[in-house]
């Protein structure tokens, strides 16, 4: 009995993802437990650094837990586009199959980084929650499910289109963690609320669609938070907009990207 070209796709998706699984967590013993200690440690190197400055609170959140919930989608973002760009070079032995196709590796990767960053964000939450004797509940959940989402798509066309490009010009790999990641680190929002930032450089920040993510996690999670200036409307253009080019890009390269 002959199988559809989509249920093909998903067994090879399927495979893919276990030897990530494997490939990613079984070789060390604490595999697992980093995936949970990586954004655990920012946030407690991060709280004492406010807690030396004298903030404990942004808005009535603790720093922690306000920390927590914009650390974790930005390493998500930043964890998933960098595997990506190397997804197809270490996979590239698998074309000879013709069954495998170059954008299998890139979506098994982002699958198991979405599965690791919801269990991280649940648990590092809750640890937090409780350290902090805070009420654990979400003021917005439809809210948070739909920006997630959102972050999904947009993770999902940067790291479509970085690992299309990342595979024909190898010398992209060493440039956007430099350049991309590290300055995103300081203006997404995962450090300080952007109300404390002067309005008049509000215009530059809005640009980068992962401020709006993180501020929109932070108004959904956190019933009183206030963030008049961020939009859920443009991180889902940004978003269609990422993956509609990465798809682009991916169709009409595909071919090299197998070859180079």
């Amino acid at each position: 009995m002959s199988r559809s070209p989509f249920e093909i796709q998903k067994s090879v998706v399927f495979a893919l993802f276990v030897r990530e699984l494997k490939t990613r967590f079984g070789k060390y013993r604490l595999g697992y437990v980093w995936a949970l200690l990586e954004p655990m440690t920012h946030v407690i190197v991060l709280s004492i650094i406010w807690s030396a400055m004298g903030r404990s609170e942004f808005a009535g959140i603790p720093v922690p837990l306000f920390l927590a919930t914009g650390i974790v989608p930005f390493l998500f973002f930043r964890t998933t586009a960098t595997r990506c760009m190397n997804a197809i070079e270490s996979n590239r032995g698998l074309f000879n199959y013709r069954q495998v196709r170059p954008v299998d590796p890139v979506l098994a990767r982002i699958i198991l980084e979405s599965i690791v960053y919801f269990a991280s964000y649940l648990m590092l939450l809750f640890i937090a929650g409780w350290f902090l004797d805070y009420e654990i509940g979400v003021h917005d959940l439809l809210g948070l499910i739909v920006v997630n989402a959102l972050l999904y798509l947009l993770t999902f066309g940067i790291g479509l289109t970085f690992s299309v490009y990342g595979t024909l010009y190898p010398e992209i790999m060493k440039l956007v963690p430099l350049l991309v990641f590290r300055p995103m680190y300081f203006m997404s929002g995962i450090l300080f609320p952007l109300f404390v930032v002067p309005t008049e450089y509000h215009h530059w920040l809005l640009w980068n669609p992962l401020l709006h993510v993180v501020e929109l996690n932070h108004l959904f999670y956190f019933r009183g938070f206030e963030s008049g200036d961020v939009s859920l409307l443009f991180v889902l253009l940004f978003a269609l907009a990422s993956t509609t080019f990465g798809l682009l890009s991916y169709r009409a390269n595909w071919v090299r990207m197998v070859a180079t």
